[in-house]
């Protein structure tokens, strides 16, 4: 019976990692759920979590096969799209720039306009 205590911490700090890993992928914060798991319950913590509806990108259904990552906002845009819905970057045509020789031309004749 000594040796609960370890164990018992051991599985505590493991069931709190594990509310930070499934609160990050329904799109909350994976710091605050991981220290709400410590200090209150792991079991506590994913109960609530688990009543919580999903929000974010994982709501928005990010699918690594079909979207891409925006290099602006980091927000999810599908392959192929030509804008990101986000923040209203042209990715596509900033990575085909990239690409290019420089010929000293812009591309564009004007930025695109961000609509916030």
């Amino acid at each position: 019976m000594e040796n609960v205590g370890p164990v018992l911490l051991m599985c505590w700090v493991a069931g709190a990692l594990a509310v930070a890993v499934v609160a990050n992928g329904r799109g909350r914060n994976m710091f605050l759920w991981g220290v709400l798991a410590i200090v209150f319950s792991p079991l506590l913590a994913f109960a609530c979590l688990a009543a919580l509806p999903m929000c974010g990108f994982a709501l928005m259904g990010f699918d690594p096969e079909l979207h891409a990552e925006c290099a602006s906002c980091k927000g999810p845009f599908r392959h192929g799209a030509l804008r990101c819905m986000t923040c209203g970057d042209v990715p596509a045509r900033r990575a085909a720039a990239a690409t290019a020789p420089a010929t000293g031309e812009p591309d564009l004749p004007h930025q695109p306009r961000v609509l916030s």
